[in-house]
């Protein structure tokens, strides 16, 4: 079983798209944005690990699902300590490449990187259905910028034109001319 040949196989390409996508809705919708506690991260990994072991060789196997893994681990690193953006993008081109290049043709790859571009969209639905994690909150701003809280992004002469009525550069030029 081990000795080279394939475990088993996707025969259309475009199960890849299916197969991939799935797995990035359960693995980022499922655990990364809400709380699910660990059903949907069984799902995900299911799916992905039927992927990857219909397409390689038991040692490129594990050599792309531990890149797989590091994409979605550098997402979590993101979105808990760092909140800026830098490692999630930097973990989905991990696994966009990944599922990639463990693709056996250009096209099974394409379908593949598509399921993980819809299905990470995808994913944000899972917010408007079940409980979210307490990550989120950290991103958001909930005080508003206002002059009253100290904020104003508004240069103090340009506060004296308020009220005033202005000038096209011609009416200007016309009263310089004038005088």
């Amino acid at each position: 079983m081990w000795g080279g040949e394939e475990m088993f196989t996707i025969t259309a390409d475009w199960m890849s798209f299916v197969i991939v996508g799935f797995a990035t809705l359960f693995l980022i919708g499922g655990e990364l944005l809400v709380n699910a506690k660990g059903i949907f991260s069984i799902l995900g990994i299911g799916f992905i690990t039927i992927y990857f072991s219909s397409f390689l060789e038991p040692g490129m196997f594990f050599i792309m699902i531990i890149i797989y893994f590091v994409g979605i681990l550098l997402m979590i690193i993101d979105g808990k300590i760092i909140n800026d953006g830098t490692l999630a993008i930097i973990g989905l081109v991990c696994m966009i490449a990944s599922v990639g290049f463990a693709a056996p043709n250009w096209t099974a790859g394409l379908y593949a990187v598509i399921g993980i571009l819809l299905g990470a969209m995808a994913s944000f639905v899972f917010l408007k259905v079940f409980k979210k994690r307490q990550m989120w909150t950290k991103m958001t701003l909930f005080d508003q910028l206002t002059d009253d809280a100290g904020y104003s992004s508004i240069n103090q002469t340009y506060k004296e034109l308020l009220g005033k009525q202005g000038g096209s550069p011609l009416q200007i030029c016309d009263q310089l001319v004038r005088y």
